[in-house]
This record gives C-alpha cells, structure tokens and sequence, in this order.
C-alpha cells in the first residue's frame, strides 16, 4: 500500500513539472513569435474573461440584486471579447 503511494506521488511530480517545461516552452515561444499588438489584444481579451467569471461568481454567491449593473457587466465583458476577436481575424 505504501508503495503504491509513492508512485502515485512520483508520478504527480514528475508530471508537475513536466508541465510546467512545457508553460515555459509556449510562453516563451509566444513571446518571440507575436508582436506586441497581439500580447496586447490577448491581455485585453483575459482581463475581460476574469471580469466575466467575477461578475458570474457574485451573481452565483450573491444573486441578481442590481440586475440592470449584473447584466451590463456580463453583457460588456462578452461583448468585449467578441469584438476583439473580431478585430484580431480581421486585421491580423
């Protein structure tokens, strides 16, 4: 039983840090790749995810009170998104 432990946490770690070789590899891949104006338009389009999960979350633990605020948030941040990638198959 204890052995089957250890190869259990081996394997965690192992794949652990396989993983991360491979985050290091694609960013810094991203990085060389991409200009300046895509890394832009990528942060724009996460910020405006986490501003979509945040107001999905309160609306979740808090529910709909300001529904009118609620749904500008929501509606905004998806919109955002949308546009951007738009703009990003358009021009790019």
């Amino acid at each position: 039983m204890n052995k089957i432990n250890e190869l259990k946490s081996i394997d965690l770690s192992e794949q652990i840090e396989s993983a991360k070789e491979i985050m290091k590899a694609f960013f810094g891949s991203y990085k060389t790749q991409n200009s300046w104006k895509i890394r832009l338009l990528d942060s724009y389009v996460v910020f405006c995810f986490i501003v979509f999960v945040v107001t999905f979350a309160y609306v979740i633990l808090n529910g709909l009170y300001p529904m009118n605020a609620i749904l500008a948030s929501l509606i905004c941040s998806l919109g955002s998104i949308i546009l951007t990638g738009i703009i990003f198959f358009i021009r790019f």
